[in-house]
């Protein structure tokens, strides 16, 4: 129970941490520039209702790309839980940087994933997603936002289950 709280207690220094030093994250990583803007609500101009805020924004010096910089604290239990994390992401994150590369338009996002075990061991991942390669992702989910929103401004209920 003791590396339990100690786990989550570092999670939430880890995540606190990012937030506050994002210099530190710079200097590991010199090929961009890192900037951390809490409380700016970034969205499409032609779809003000599909909007993020971002736990960092990253512009690759070299090329001058914009990227984000998500970060993710995780716990995962057993074999499957720690399957969620093996060369990729779990689902409802995925979902998120798909969803904030619609709200910005950006080209990037870097996912940086601090992976606690049961016995104390911390491991950081970093994946990164260039937005080229999820495009059809991108017009699906804001395909399914803007019927979303339709629903809203019609004043009706949207179905109650989406068929992949």
């Amino acid at each position: 129970h003791d590396k339990l709280d100690m786990a989550t207690d570092l999670a939430f220094d880890l995540d606190e941490f990012f937030r506050q030093h994002d210099p530190q994250y710079a200097a590991q990583h010199p090929e961009l520039e890192v900037g951390h803007y809490p409380y700016d609500i970034l969205h499409q101009d032609d779809r003000p209702y599909i909007f993020a805020t971002l736990d960092g924004e990253l512009i690759r010096k070299e090329t001058g790309e914009k990227g984000i910089l998500e970060i993710k604290t995780s716990t995962p239990n057993g074999k499957v839980g720690w399957g969620k994390w093996q060369n990729k992401i779990p689902d409802n994150y995925f979902c998120q940087i798909i969803h904030q590369l619609a709200a910005t338009g950006w080209d990037f996002v870097t996912l940086v994933a601090a992976l606690f075990s049961h016995n104390g061991d911390i491991i950081l991942r970093p994946y990164t997603f260039e937005r080229a390669d999820y495009l059809d992702d991108i017009n699906y989910l804001i395909e399914h936002e803007d019927g979303f929103w339709g629903h809203v401004v019609n004043g009706t209920l949207p179905p109650q289950t989406i068929h992949f």
